[in-house]
């Protein structure tokens, strides 16, 4: 045969060799990722399942707790069970933590705990805040003011509070902490929330301070001020002609601290920045750690009532703030794991539960007895293929 011609055959001989050894590769290449697909959704779902039957377990110890310290009936507690994903995914919570909130409230004495605890999930999404100290400053702010559990009266303070916050440049953490940390002692000296609001938004903007260190600091401006008997009080606001107390009615009583607030600042300003008259104040009525919060209210008292003003706008700000974050990524999960667990919840008897977990075993029981010859029988394959591949390319040849 003439060399000229034996030449052709052998390149396509070849060019034969290396396309069935390319499809051997990607048969072999294909059928991996298909086992390794398989793999990793059955170990994902079993992952997840794992999740949802353990909070289904932990929503279960909460139920039984909150059956233990109310009158719910069994279907109630089923019932409450079922709202509870409902109520989370609201504000993307986990249903867990929507239960935890209601025993929380069930403990401080609320009987609406239900309305509390949504409350607190309300104040979690808008502020971003633990829920502990959601619960705290809920509850300090109803037993300062004696709102009685009235959800419609903290939500007004929630949204105005979370509105002032935003426009002070001051987080809605700090506002809860401080009005936590001061509200017994401002609601006692006869500071309305509304007041005490737009003390804390202009001292927390200017100092810079924690929620906790401004709410200490003007626990401590509140009892100076009605403290008749602080002689160093006295003394600082009787340099500037200003009395602690004033007569109504033929009789001398004590002035509230927003109006002795109001006539200091006005007469504070007056004196010289860095001066020892503003010292002498400061001295007096802030001493230690309360001055720098107090500086800032007398400094800035067109900012007092300017937040004061706002109070009355801040009508359904929370739940606006609570709708962004709850759209966030978190609460995006959030929503998707309690419908999830939600799901798993609508079929999780025992019985249901065991049967799964028996069927998932025998599942991966298969897989583990193919992944464990998958190896050899691929290199098997792919041999014979090429062996078979090249005896028909002799045979053509």
């Amino acid at each position: 045969m003439d060399d000229s011609f034996k030449l052709p055959q052998a390149e396509e001989g070849m060019s034969k060799l290396a396309a069935l050894f390319k499809t051997q590769i990607d048969g072999a290449s294909q059928a991996f990722t298909k086992w390794f697909s398989l793999s990793s959704a059955v170990t994902f779902g079993i992952s997840e399942a794992k999740e949802a039957i353990s909070e289904l377990i932990e929503i279960d110890s909460a139920l039984t707790e909150i059956g233990r310290t109310s009158a719910l009936t069994g279907q109630q507690l089923e019932d409450l069970g079922d709202h509870a994903f409902d109520m989370a995914s609201k504000y993307g919570m986990s249903a867990a933590s929507y239960l935890a909130s209601v025993q929380e409230m069930l403990r401080a004495g609320f009987d609406n705990a239900e309305g509390m605890a949504e409350l607190s999930l309300l104040a979690q999404a808008a502020g971003g805040m633990a829920p502990n100290a959601a619960e705290d400053y809920l509850t300090a702010a109803d037993r300062a003011y004696r709102l009685g559990g009235s959800v419609g009266e903290l939500t007004r303070m929630l949204d105005s509070q979370s509105y002032v916050a935003g426009r002070a440049s001051v987080s809605l953490q700090d506002m809860a902490a401080a009005t936590s940390e001061a509200a017994f002692t401002a609601a006692r000296c006869g500071i309305s929330i509304d007041e005490l609001s737009a003390l804390i938004a202009v001292a927390s903007s200017n100092t810079k301070k924690s929620g906790h260190e401004v709410g200490a600091a003007l626990n401590g401006i509140f009892t100076v001020l009605q403290d008749a008997g602080d002689g160093a009080a006295a003394d600082a606001l009787g340099s500037l002609g200003i009395s602690m107390t004033e007569t109504i009615a033929s009789s001398e009583k004590l002035k509230t601290p927003i109006g002795l607030l109001k006539e200091l600042s006005s007469a504070f300003r007056e004196l010289p920045e860095g001066g020892a008259g503003r010292t002498g104040i400061l001295d007096g009525i802030g001493a230690g750690d309360n001055a720098d919060a107090l500086s800032a209210i007398l400094s800035n008292w067109e900012s007092y009532e300017s937040m004061l003003g706002l109070y009355s706008q801040g009508a359904g700000n929370a739940a606006r703030e609570a709708r962004e974050n709850a759209g966030d990524m978190e609460g995006s999960l959030n929503r998707l794991a309690n419908t999830w667990t939600d799901t798993i919840g609508n079929v999780a008897t025992p019985s249901a539960i065991l049967t799964a977990v028996n069927a998932l075993n025998d599942l991966l029981s298969i897989i583990n007895k193919i992944t464990g010859v998958l190896g050899p029988l691929g290199t098997a394959g792919l041999g014979a293929g090429l062996f078979a591949g090249i005896q028909n390319i002799g045979k053509a040849v």
